[in-house]
């Protein structure tokens, strides 16, 4: 006897983490590579692996997946499941996660620098006085 989730439930346990794809597939990549290197996989286990995860794209997400980790797991079939060897749900979130936030740091920094040299050029122009309290700062 199977009985579905309630409404409610699915609902607060389907992640919206589409975002995390890209992440996610890296790191199974990685940990397939891994298993192969271990004799978990054969060499046409691991050629079909990385061959389905290249192909990967957001399109292939289905409203019935739990999260970006089940999707991979799906869309790799068997070898999919035997992927999953040696690691949690928690070691695919945390490992996607990082490659995110390192990902979304290297972002910032790009963008603080272009401000930077933005503010340097524009410093680097016609100077004007400064101004403290609404008096003149060198006129004090």
């Amino acid at each position: 006897m199977t009985h579905a989730l309630a409404p409610e439930v699915w609902a607060f346990l389907k992640a919206n983490d589409a975002e995390l794809l890209p992440y996610d597939i890296e790191s199974t990549r990685v940990h397939a590579r891994r298993l192969h290197a271990g004799g978990i996989l054969d060499d046409a286990e691991l050629a079909e692996a990385e061959e389905s995860l290249a192909a990967i794209t957001v399109d292939d997400l289905d409203p019935a997946d739990e999260d970006v980790h089940s999707a991979i797991e799906r869309l790799l079939g068997p070898v999919g499941r035997k992927i999953q060897a040696g690691r949690s749900r928690n070691d695919q979130v945390a490992a996607a996660l990082r490659l995110y936030v390192e990902d979304a740091c290297l972002e910032g920094a790009v963008g603080i620098r272009s401000l930077a040299r933005e503010i340097l050029a524009r410093a680097e122009g016609d100077p004007i006085p400064g101004y403290t309290h609404t008096s003149n700062a060198l006129s004090r």
